[in-house]
């Protein structure tokens, strides 16, 4: 059975993220859009964002959903909007079955805690076998440092290892 990596990304730290993790692990990657984009600017971004995440109120995905079954290892990389996971994913996991999968979490933010964003995450997750997690604050492609902590976890998903 194989590994997805499912992401959202706004701004473009996770995608930039995600782009290192397929290239070092061949995985499929399922990037998450909706119906209707939030803003990616001004006070609307953190408004409209914050909002949704602060109230987990669901929106709509534009992109398909596939068949998770076949995949035994998912990849869940999301950015922190207001202390929590992102919209998009909050969504995505509402939808999905990921019993007897095993789950490990990608997650960017500006700084601060992280741990309701994963307390979440894990909560929709039911069923799931939470193997780790690789923490990292507003990864740019021109200041990256982090390739040694990344290729660690990318190794802990390949053979199937936890990961903290």
């Amino acid at each position: 059975m194989g590994c997805i990596l499912i992401s959202y990304s706004l701004t473009g730290h996770v995608q930039f993220l995600c782009e290192k993790i397929v290239s070092q692990l061949g995985c499929e990657w399922l990037q998450l859009a909706v119906k209707r984009p939030y803003p990616t600017k001004g006070f609307a971004k953190f408004y409209r964002g914050g909002r949704d995440a602060t109230f987990h109120w669901p929106v709509r995905l534009a992109t398909p959903i596939p068949d998770l079954s076949a995949f035994s290892t998912i990849i869940i990389a999301t950015p922190v909007w207001a202390s929590t996971v992102s919209t998009p994913i909050d969504s995505l996991l509402r939808k999905v079955d990921l019993s007897q999968k095993r789950v490990y979490l990608v997650i960017s933010c500006s700084g601060g805690d992280t741990r309701k964003c994963r307390k979440r995450i894990l909560k929709l997750a039911t069923g799931s076998t939470y193997q780790g997690c690789f923490l990292t604050i507003d990864p740019k492609e021109d200041s990256w440092d982090g390739d040694t902590e990344l290729q660690a976890f990318c190794q802990a998903v390949q053979q199937g290892n936890t990961y903290e």
